[in-house]
């Protein structure tokens, strides 16, 4: 299975999916600023995934979302094709747009990489999850991108419509995609029992959520950044994003396969890198030293999501796993939603710089901390483990 023309067509449809997703993330986040010029909307627009997600995290993916993915993101496509001449002139229509898609969003991800890992053997867990996380990568490289371009070229109405384009080529890739649910639902506790034994994602999760509490200081200071002191407009945001995503392609591409026997190690690290840039960005007057962090940052970003996506695939009951996945999601989007008027009103108050390069010595700390507790907690059941089996023995 793990290499069957089947799956490498889900792999494309993946790689749709994140093109459609990150094309509307730029949009909206750069519609937004030019409409209202202010961080708190910003704020504000980048938050309307987070609501959905938390929804998504304390009901399940299931939960309201019956029959095909594949119809699901045609629909979200053609509600974008419905609004678009409405939607770029009016942030509130952004706003609800951001909930709408960031619905879907929270639904069709965590169900395609439950799909995913019940699917293939926990031999290929690592690997698949390694080309999920590369096909995601490109999409993210080529969205921003497209995005850029066209609002660039034509606008932000012809951005939109591509984008709603997209999200119906995505529909139609993974239209004959069939996810079955599980013959007997199992309890939302049960999903949450499992990520609390396991101490692994506890101690993972607890160093991504101070983490993502801390993003939103690059998501919200980037735009400001481009307009001053780096002077570049929609085109050079869309190569921030694009550099971001490129860089992330070449990470997976060149570091996960020489880390599949050291993810969890490798995943604390990845998170202090990123805590790196993030600061060396902040303190940069120049576009160009930008972007070079840009591409330091994230080269290794996506071990991140590999080794969750590995561990919970080998580790987590495959009935268990959609739910794991959402309150993965459900974590996220409530620190994110924090974490953006924390950040935001930090950023009002010191400029954005200074803003970005705090969170990332912060970002930084978080992952040591993590590292050295799980370090003793690995330690522990290892021993633990050895005390057993002399007992036996």
């Amino acid at each position: 299975m793990a290499n069957s023309p089947f799956l490498r067509f889900f792999y494309l449809g993946v790689g749709f999916v994140y093109t459609a997703t990150t094309l509307w993330t730029t949009l909206l986040l750069w519609q937004t600023l030019a409409l209202t010029h202010s961080a708190l909307w910003v704020a504000m627009a980048a938050g309307s995934a987070a609501v959905p997600a938390i929804i998504v995290g304390i009901t399940g993916p299931e939960w309201g979302f019956g029959g095909k993915m594949g119809t699901w993101l045609i629909g979200i496509g053609l509600g974008f094709l419905l609004v678009a001449p409405w939607l770029v002139h009016s942030p509130w229509m952004l706003l609800a747009m951001g909930l709408g898609e960031g619905w879907l969003s929270a639904r069709v991800i965590p169900k395609a990489q439950a799909w995913l890992m019940s699917n293939v053997s926990p031999v290929d867990a690592p690997r698949v999850s390694a080309r999920f996380e590369m096909a995601s990568r490109i999409g993210m490289v080529a969205g921003p991108l497209v995005a850029g371009s066209f609002i660039t070229v034509g606008g932000a109405l012809v951005a939109t419509l591509v984008n709603a384009g997209l999200f119906v080529l995505a529909g139609g890739v993974w239209y004959g995609l069939k996810t079955k649910a599980p013959a007997t639902t199992p309890k939302r506790s049960a999903a949450w029992h499992a990520l609390l034994g396991d101490g692994f994602l506890m101690t993972a999760l607890g160093v991504r959520a101070g983490a993502n509490l801390l993003w939103p200081a690059f998501t919200v200071a980037i735009p400001l950044l481009i307009q001053n002191p780096w002077h570049a407009e929609a085109l050079g945001y869309g190569a921030v994003r694009t550099l971001w995503g490129l860089s992330t392609v070449l990470g997976t591409w060149i570091l996960i396969p020489r880390l599949f026997t050291k993810l969890r190690l490798a995943y604390f690290l990845s998170w202090g890198l990123t805590g790196i840039a993030f600061w060396r960005i902040g303190l940069t007057p120049h576009l160009t030293t930008a972007l070079v962090w840009v591409f330091i940052g994230a080269l290794s970003s996506p071990i991140v999501h590999v080794a969750l996506d590995s561990h919970i695939g080998t580790q987590v009951d495959a009935s268990l796993q959609g739910g794991v996945f959402a309150i993965q999601r459900l974590v996220m989007g409530i620190v994110n939603l924090v974490g953006l008027f924390f950040i935001t009103g930090v950023i009002r108050r010191v400029q954005p710089g200074p803003g970005l390069s705090d969170a990332g010595i912060a970002m930084g700390a978080t992952a040591i901390m993590g590292l050295l507790l799980w370090s003793v907690v690995h330690a522990f059941h290892n021993q633990k483990g050895q005390v057993s089996e002399d007992k036996r023995a």
